[in-house]
């Protein structure tokens, strides 16, 4: 009975270490900031924080005024050019998430910055775009191979 524990304890310890062999590494993704038009305002959006999504694999569509406009990857940042005006964006997951709704005032020739994010509650979890300062590049967390 007492090697049978021993044998079970090391079966699990070599179970549970292989599992730790996976290593993280940072990265620093760059960001166009150019903006692309002066009678148009660019819009940037990025996704610094994966969900557990550590080989990027996830793609977050944006909706901008009820229509498709892109898609966001935490590797690959979105970059787009709007007519200024009023508009509503958000995300559309396909999970049960709650993508909330922004509308923002944008003016020709100015280029504005979107961090995708979520917020974790303990019965919901929703998906959050908001405003954030200029950059030229942001870290992200990617499974290193």
């Amino acid at each position: 009975m007492k090697k049978a524990w021993i044998l079970l304890t090391i079966v699990f310890c070599v179970i549970f270490l292989a599992g730790c062999g996976n290593s993280f590494k940072t990265v620093t993704i760059p960001i166009d900031s150019t903006s692309s038009s002066e009678d148009k305002a660019t819009i940037i959006i990025f996704q610094s924080n994966p969900r557990f999504d550590f080989e990027a694999k996830t793609k977050y569509e944006i909706i901008m005024d009820k229509k498709h406009v892109g898609f966001v990857e935490t590797n690959q940042p979105l970059k787009m050019s709007i007519e200024p005006g009023l508009h509503e964006l958000h995300t559309k997951t396909p999970t049960p998430h709650i993508d909330r709704i922004i509308k923002q005032q944008f003016v020709a020739g100015q280029t504005y910055y979107f961090r995708l994010w979520f917020e974790y509650g303990m019965w919901v979890v929703s998906v959050w775009l908001d405003p954030t300062y200029k950059r030229d590049s942001y870290e992200t967390i990617i499974l290193e191979k």
